[in-house]
């Protein structure tokens, strides 16, 4: 499956929706993509697995499924299974959220599905130190601050799911966390 390219050196609007790591979150953009994915592909998926019926699904390691999530169901990717155990850790792949899934809420992928992009990023903020050098509540403060971020400028991206963002509106929480960071080279991105 391919993910919604973000082409480097442009600036997006995103809506975070969530982080696990102290140097990355989860963001869609708005976009096209994202609005038929909202709009049209989502409704056709929870209707062809209404339809499908079936028994519980044990997905593999990395496998593209379909799983359900309040009522409806979504694209996803299996990130870890143990054969015989009753739930499968998943990410959704439109909306970044994830967590452990019940193998009856899980179906194989369907081709017609796998088409459209996928708009979920892991954006991997550009300039952090390395995570053994910050104490472990500066981390989670700075975590806080990720629900607030409304822009990305897109440093890299290699179209698969982590791309590489600066993020000005986390420069003054940096600094008022004294993180040292760096920002890139070569890009018309507002003062530091």
């Amino acid at each position: 499956m391919k993910f919604d390219r973000w082409e480097p050196k442009t600036k997006f609007e995103v809506v975070t929706v969530g982080s696990t790591y102290y140097n990355e979150f989860y963001a869609v953009r708005q976009s096209p993509i994202f609005d038929y994915v909202c709009n049209i592909l989502t409704p056709e998926i929870t209707k062809y697995c209404e339809q499908a019926g079936g028994s519980p699904y044990a997905p593999r390691q990395y496998e593209m499924v379909l799983a359900k999530y309040e009522g409806a169901w979504y694209r996803a990717l299996c990130v870890q299974y143990g054969i015989g155990q009753p739930s499968a850790s998943i990410t959704f792949v439109d909306f970044g959220n994830h967590g452990d899934q019940p193998v009856d809420e899980i179906k194989p992928m369907a081709h017609d599905f796998m088409t459209t992009p996928a708009t979920a990023r892991a954006c991997v903020i550009y300039g952090l130190p390395p995570a053994e050098s910050l104490d472990d509540s500066i981390k989670k403060k700075l975590m806080k601050s990720y629900d607030a971020i409304t822009e990305v400028y897109v440093v890299e991206d290699e179209g698969i799911l982590e791309c590489v963002v600066w993020v000005p509106q986390l420069v003054d929480t940096l600094k008022s966390l004294g993180i040292p960071f760096t920002a890139p080279v070569g890009f018309s991105y507002p003062d530091v």
